[in-house]
């Protein structure tokens, strides 16, 4: 005989010789069955067990309800999500920079980093970095934040006019 063989065998359910009805949680009534062989020192234990739980047609329509309720639960965020309006990704680039803005880059071998300026009509940004991608991103966002402070000021008293 085989190990697979020999597995299925030790695996088998023995034969039913008899049974009980147990009373479950829920009120219904089960049939605790009766093994033949050796007493059974578990016995109480699952006959317990048995008792304090549902019967397995009431877990199994729990079960049911709960997954219809999670079902259901699932299709109303979705139908929430469609409704919200889909908000567009934040803008890496939040603009081009005016016309003839000018960057200058210059490499330094012993200290291993890129100093450089931006000009735009006639204000000059300066910064120094261990990449030029990273220079030439920060004197934008040094750029950005001087536009910035300019024109918040501007709106400011154009509100207080109004």
């Amino acid at each position: 005989m085989s190990t697979t063989a020999t597995a299925a065998v030790r695996n088998q359910k023995p034969p039913v010789v008899g049974g009980e009805q147990v009373t479950c949680a829920c009120g219904h009534a089960v049939k605790f069955e009766s093994f033949p062989g050796k007493p059974d020192k578990y016995r109480d234990e699952r006959r317990k067990k048995l008792a304090d739980r549902p019967c397995p047609q009431c877990r199994a329509e729990a079960h049911e309800k709960t997954i219809a309720e999670q079902k259901a639960k699932a299709e109303l965020r979705k139908a929430e999500l469609r409704k919200q309006p889909k908000a567009s990704p934040p803008q890496r680039f939040p603009g081009r920079l005016p016309h003839a803005s000018e960057f200058h880059a210059v490499y330094d071998a012993e200290t291993k980093t890129w100093s450089g300026t931006l000009t735009i009509e006639g204000a000059v940004f300066t910064g120094k970095f261990d990449g030029v991608f990273r220079l030439m991103h920060e004197l934008d966002n040094k750029y950005r934040e001087a536009a910035k402070q300019v024109t918040e000021p501007a709106a400011q008293k154009q509100e207080a006019t109004v």
